[in-house]
């Protein structure tokens, strides 16, 4: 489930993450085996990757790190087909786990779309990610060239999104009918609720209960009109 997902990629970062790097940056608590050979091959290569801020780099790699501190740049497409690790005990002897380097709280995710066996990787946060992507189970039945158009694709969202902003309409203006204030219903139901909460009260009393309590919430929803208008 996409929800699910990115709900658990957003907990095991926040309860799992290692201590920070010397770098502006966080290491993740997820790494890639690599082996020892490729990682000193790539160590005494250009390390810009790592040195240079983050959000302005276009070289098209991301910084790795050892267990024991040793940066290097490698691409990131090639380092999600390896085996996953959390330290080097999970990888093979000739193999060191090593982790991406990447601003607070962003996290490498690929994501595989259908008829594409490359992964597509994004680098960002998972609750911009859930926010900016829509995701639905249904799939149109409408030619190619028309469900090629977002607003097909996402009509079963539209309406589930319009019903659900009419329920809350029709809710709050059901309760605020329901108030006791003069001119609503609420005028009208409140006898009927004050006679079933004391039914043995004189009729002179529970009339005259029912006038201050419409009185004070007519008063009150003045009021909270006058203050909103100013406010």
């Amino acid at each position: 489930d996409w929800t699910t997902c990115l709900t658990q990629l957003n907990y095991y970062y926040h309860h799992h993450t290692l201590s920070p790097s010397p770098l502006p940056s966080h290491r993740t608590a997820l790494g890639y085996c690599t082996l020892s050979a490729t990682i000193y091959e790539l160590a005494t290569e250009s390390r810009a990757c790592c040195t240079e801020d983050w959000s302005t780099y276009t070289g098209g790699l991301t910084c790795f790190q050892t267990s024991n501190g040793q940066s290097f740049c490698d691409a990131a497409s090639k380092a999600i087909k390896r085996q996953n690790c959390k330290d080097d005990s999970e990888c093979s002897t000739k193999e060191q786990c090593t982790f991406p380097i990447l601003p607070q709280g962003i996290q490498i995710m690929p994501i595989h779309l259908r008829n594409n066996p490359e992964p597509k990787l994004v680098a960002t946060y998972p609750s911009y990610f859930y926010s900016a992507v829509r995701v639905s189970n249904y799939e149109s039945r409408f030619p190619s060239f028309v469900a090629s158009l977002s607003l097909v694709l996402n009509i079963p969202i539209y309406c589930e999104r319009f019903l659900s902003y009419l329920f809350s309409i029709s809710s709050a203006l059901g309760l605020l009918n329901m108030a006791p204030v003069f001119w609503l219903d609420g005028q009208h139901s409140l006898p009927q609720f004050v006679k079933w909460l004391w039914p043995h009260w004189p009729k002179l009393k529970r009339q005259r209960v029912c006038w201050w309590a419409l009185l004070t919430g007519t008063s009150l929803l003045g009021l909270n009109l006058v203050v909103s208008l100013y406010l």
